[in-house]
């Protein structure tokens, strides 16, 4: 049984390795970035290895030292992969110290060979698929974890409706527990979503009281109507700018994710799933996608929540 904070660190190798395959698809030269965060992804491995299997290291191991130190552990023969995590390396000191850049083709390359590593490793060293991985150690909201796990495991099922409904009420909670009442009283930051999602949002829900016999012309409820909506959707875009997400990948995020209406001023109301944007069946690769949004998403919004609350300076 592995420890919470071996899972933890495992979720970590597992989200570095995503993001470096996410770039290795980037055009040219934008994808050679990739060959950093491969390396980086093994590194981390290879050191977490050695602790969880007590191999002792030095101060300053280098990186295929890690295949010497553990040739023979795991039985019989260690991990596998050196050949190729020598390529990988050779490649990583040519980009970062000579400026070399690699060809599409050896990305590509790389971006397999990496993960045949970890698929191969992974069960050898810590008896858990490099699948099963879950990154929702990642996230410290309850609520957003409680669902991706949830969607986790209706995606091994094969029910990718199923998941993308778990996956649209974790985003949806870990926004509303991030730009939530209690959470903006303590930074101006998101003061514009205090005003449209709770103090506009009164008279609009509710029904404000009438002013006069032109408000209830069917033309002025039109235009009040629309307005509501054009405030409402100014608003979240307002709040994933502002929490520092990743707008273009969001979009594609809301197209295939279903609708989530968001309870307002009531704790013990319910999240209801609403219908998919997108009448497409969604692959498995586009759960995946929406998956690893939510958990970038997450790390972003607990790293603003740390800087703004506590002064914690980013690199």
């Amino acid at each position: 049984m592995l420890s919470a904070a071996t899972m933890q660190r495992l979720a970590f190798i597992r989200y570095l390795y995503n993001v470096a395959a996410e770039q290795s698809r980037q055009p040219e030269p934008l994808a050679a970035a990739s060959v950093l965060g491969f390396h980086d992804s093994v590194e981390l491995f290879l050191q977490l290895a050695c602790e969880h299997l007590g191999v002792p290291t030095k101060d300053r191991t280098h990186f295929m030292e890690y295949f010497d130190i553990l040739a023979g552990n795991p039985p019989p023969s260690g991990l596998s992969q050196k050949a190729s995590m020598l390529r990988l390396n050779k490649a990583r000191v040519g980009l970062k110290h000579q400026g070399i850049m690699p060809a599409m083709a050896e990305v590509e390359g790389f971006r397999a060979s990496t993960t045949t590593f970890f698929e191969e490793n992974a069960p050898l060293v810590f008896a858990i698929q490099f699948g099963d991985v879950s990154m929702s150690n990642l996230v410290t909201c309850v609520g957003a974890r409680t669902d991706l796990d949830e969607a986790t495991r209706l995606m091994q099922e094969g029910n990718a409706l199923g998941a993308l409904d778990k996956i649209a009420l974790a985003f949806t909670r870990l926004v509303d527990e991030y730009t939530g009442p209690d959470w903006f009283r303590s930074t101006p930051l998101l003061r514009f979503s205090a005003f449209s999602q709770y103090e506009f949002a009164l008279p609009l829900l509710f029904g404000a009281p009438p002013r006069g016999e032109g408000q209830q012309d069917p033309a002025v409820r039109d235009f009040i109507d629309k307005a509501k909506r054009s405030f409402q959707a100014i608003d979240q875009a307002l709040i994933i700018l502002a929490l520092g997400l990743d707008y273009p990948r969001y979009v594609r995020f809301r197209a295939l994710t279903p609708s989530v209406s968001q309870p307002l001023f009531s704790p013990e109301a319910t999240y209801t799933v609403g219908p998919r944007h997108s009448t497409v069946p969604p692959s498995p690769g586009d759960c995946r996608f929406c998956y690893e949004f939510v958990i970038a998403s997450a790390l972003r919004v607990q790293q603003l929540d740390s800087v703004l609350r506590n002064g914690t300076r980013s690199g």
